[in-house]
């Protein structure tokens, strides 16, 4: 999604300051991810992306679909980058670079409450070989949401109390 970002009159004076709020110049959004649209059992959805004056609203993709969580995101999420671009280099030392698609690995630590363990595993055994919408958090390291899907699924249990489990995902884009 590439739109300006609409400042609403609600503010987290935890994640700014009324300065920002004010007098910092309107930044565009490379991506928006959220799961407060409501799930639907029949009806029409209706989403509209309302330029600022004089702009463009341009939309790449739009994903829509039930949400559940797994569990609790923990520290230690990591993402990697695979880049296909070839590099080539002639005999008289010309580098030419291909450029070609990126993709997404991601690697999510999560804690799963024991009590839902049989759920979760049924629902990641469904998706085994689905493209999903991998949402580690909406308010901190949006960059870390990947489209793909999961190679392994190991759920240990490790205490008592949960699962301590790492949820290793392979972008498509």
């Amino acid at each position: 999604l590439h739109y300006p970002l609409r400042r609403q009159r609600q503010m987290c004076i935890r994640d700014s300051n009324w300065f920002d709020y004010y007098f910092k110049p309107i930044g565009f959004l490379s991506s928006y991810t959220s799961t407060k649209f409501p799930h639907l059992v029949s009806g029409t959805l209706e989403v509209r992306f309302i330029p600022v004056s004089g702009e463009v609203a341009k939309v790449g993709e739009f994903i829509y679909g039930e949400a559940f969580e797994i569990g609790t995101s923990l520290f230690g999420v990591s993402l990697q980058l695979q880049n296909f671009s070839r590099v080539e280099q002639d005999d008289f030392g010309k580098t030419t670079i291909i450029k070609r698609a990126k993709a997404k690995r991601a690697s999510y630590p999560v804690k799963i409450p024991l009590s839902l363990y049989d759920s979760v595993f049924k629902r990641l055994s469904a998706l085994s070989d689905k493209i999903c919408l991998w949402i580690p958090s909406e308010e901190n390291y949006t960059e870390a949401t990947v489209l793909g899907f999961y190679r392994d699924l190991e759920l240990p249990i490790s205490t008592p109390a949960g699962v301590d489990a790492t949820l290793l995902i392979t972008g498509v884009r």
